[in-house]
Formats: structure tokens, sequence, C-alpha cells
């Protein structure tokens, strides 16, 4: 991902654990971080304005799938 500084993913290691193509969303958890985030994905390829690329937080991957599940 390019993420532009501000963001609150950038400079932070994580990992992906979950891709819903049809929305071009991904979910990552975040090293040091608890539960993971859920990131709509861009195709600018460079860094996007912030709040781009969207990402919202859970508490864990079970919130995170049942979150997604209400869409």
């Amino acid at each position: 991902m390019e993420l532009s500084p501000g963001h609150p993913l950038h400079g932070k290691t994580y990992s992906m654990v979950a891709r819903r193509w049809a929305q071009d969303d991904i979910l990552v958890v975040v090293d040091g971080h608890p539960g993971c985030a859920s990131v709509h994905l861009t195709w600018k390829q460079a860094p996007e304005s912030l709040p781009w690329p969207q990402t919202h937080w859970h508490e864990s991957v079970a919130a995170a799938k049942d979150s997604l599940d209400d869409l």
C-alpha cells in the first residue's frame, strides 16, 4: 500500500490476513496494535491524500468479519 504521512498505518509493520475482492478491501493486523484494520484499497499507485485509503479499526478479526458480513 502507498500511504501518506499522517495515515494511521504509515510507517507501521502490518500483515494482510484477508481480502474481499469485490470491494477492494483488505484486513490487516498491525504489529504492536490490538485488533485489526480494514482498509479500502485505491488504484492510484502513489500515496493518496488523507483520509485515503480509508481505514477502520476493529477490536478483533472476528469483530471485523461480523462488521463486514453486515454490509
